[in-house]
This record gives C-alpha cells, sequence and structure tokens, in this order.
C-alpha cells in the first residue's frame, strides 16, 4: 500500500493486528490529504480502519483501488445476494473524498465520488512497444460488451464474441465468433478480467495452430484454472496487473498498479 507514494509497511502486534502509530500516520500527510494506492497488501477491513482514521483528524482521502472486491456481484435475481451494493454502503460510509477503481467491471453509480481507471490501454501501449505491432494483428474482444468497452483501440481487424451464460451454473452455453481473422500471425485477446479462464479457452480452440496468441486484462486471478493459460505453449504472453496475481509465470507478465495509473 502507498501513501502520497511513499511504500507504507503496517507494523503489527505478535497476534498479527496492526500497531498503528500516529506519527507514522500523520507525518505521511501533504497539504492535509492522502492519495492511497492499495492492491490488497492488507486486508480491506485494516484499510479501512486506516481511511477512517484520516477521515476523524479532517483529512482528505484519495483511494485507488487495484481491485473493487466484490464488483462481480452485482445482479439483481432470486439467487445471489448483490453484494456489490453493501460493499457499496460500507465505502460511502467512510467518507472518501474521491475514489479510483481500476478496470471496474461493474457500474460504479452506487459509489459516492467514483471514477474508473482503464489499464488496459496502458498495458496495450507497453505490448505495442514490446512486440512492434503494426496493425494487422486481429483483436479479439470475448464478448461485445469488452468490444464497446474499448472501442477507442484501433486495429484493422477485429472479432468478437458472442456468449450466453447459464444462470444456475454460471458456464458458457454457447459461443459463437462475429468477423474473420486476418492473416496475421498474431491475435491479441482483450478483456478486463480473467478469472477461471473458461472464455479464453474455449476461443483459443477457435484459433488455428500456427498462430500466436497474446492475452491483455486488467485483472488475472492466480488459482488452478488459469494453469491452463499460463502452460499453454500457443500464449507467448499475458500483460496484466498486479491487482490479483503476484507470482510471475514464464509467459505471465505482470505490472505494478502504482505505475499503470500514473
Amino acid at each position: 500500500m502507498f501513501i502520497n507514494d511513499v511504500d507504507f509497511i503496517v507494523p503489527r502486534f505478535s497476534s498479527g493486528e496492526m500497531k498503528l502509530k500516529i506519527d507514522d500516520l500523520t507525518r505521511l500527510i501533504k497539504n492535509n490529504s492522502v492519495k492511497i494506492v492499495y492492491n490488497g497488501e492488507i486486508s480491506i477491513f485494516e484499510l479501512f480502519i486506516i481511511i477512517k482514521y484520516y477521515k476523524s483528524i479532517g483529512t482528505q482521502v484519495t483511494l485507488y483501488l487495484g481491485y473493487l472486491p466484490y464488483q462481480r456481484m452485482d445482479k439483481h435475481n432470486d439467487i445471489e445476494v448483490c453484494t456489490l451494493e453493501l460493499v457499496a454502503q460500507i465505502i460511502n460510509s467512510l467518507g472518501i473524498d474521491q475514489v479510483f477503481v481500476c478496470e471496474p467491471h461493474c457500474n460504479l453509480q452506487p459509489i459516492n465520488n467514483a471514477k474508473p481507471i482503464c489499464l488496459v490501454y496502458k498495458l496495450l501501449d507497453i505490448m505495442k512497444k514490446d512486440l512492434n505491432l503494426d496493425g494487422t494483428e486481429t483483436l479479439i474482444f470475448p464478448d461485445k460488451g469488452s468490444a464497446n468497452r474499448y472501442s477507442k483501440v484501433k486495429s484493422k481487424n477485429t472479432v468478437y464474441f458472442e456468449k450466453v451464460r447459464s444462470l444456475d451454473t454460471g458456464l458458457i452455453i454457447s459461443h459463437q465468433m462475429h468477423g474473420e481473422l486476418s492473416n496475421s500471425n498474431r491475435v491479441i485477446i482483450v478483456d478486463d478480467i480473467v478469472s477461471t479462464g473458461d472464455t479464453l479457452i474455449n476461443i483459443i480452440k477457435t484459433i488455428p495452430n500456427n498462430k500466436e496468441i497474446f492475452v491483455v486484462c486488467g485483472h488475472f486471478e492466480q488459482n488452478k484454472y488459469n494453469q491452463r493459460l499460463t502452460s499453454n505453449p500457443q500464449i507467448k504472453a499475458i500483460y496484466t496487473s498486479n491487482s490479483l496475481t503476484k507470482e510471475p509465470y514464464a509467459n505471465l507478465k505482470i505490472f505494478d498498479i502504482k505505475d499503470l495509473i500514473k
């Protein structure tokens, strides 16, 4: 966690609980304000305690969330609790002056003073320099929503997939490509988050083996399912942030949130 660009290491008691000292927190205040960049280094509960302290002494707080917890639980139905609304209520109760959410997967309207920050565009710029992309590559969006979300991305050839998920299981029950792959031997898959990797696995099955695959995503979950992607020889590189994944793999390129939001 960074407070006004200082890497703040939380001191702890032997029990593991935070041992916060007033001087340690107040010396980081500049012009009666703090900018906090949070990326999961401490629990969200501990983050809220620190924010609550700053607000209690009249400090303006700007919060950058590398990942908004429970943002994918944002639907009203008879099966799941719309947890995002409850998280929003908790965040709003802290009285934060400005909240920036990196690559949100949801509408931020329930959160007061919240704005999105796009990580994908920055990651694409990094990839473009690394690979000397010339625009002939096929740009693939896993669904029409992601195609609309990243409409500023320019490419001579784009493809998107239409998918339908089962409300009960969450599994994809249909997948259809719209558009055609270009003659380039490179394809770039762009999305906001990779969770189980099922969507990408289904897309990769439609891509010829002679094409190199690159992935750009704002968030990449570190779980046993995504080992199918990090060990896939056809996927040459996955560009992502360290919001959910901290450990690099052979084809996984991880970039720090604090550098991506500059």
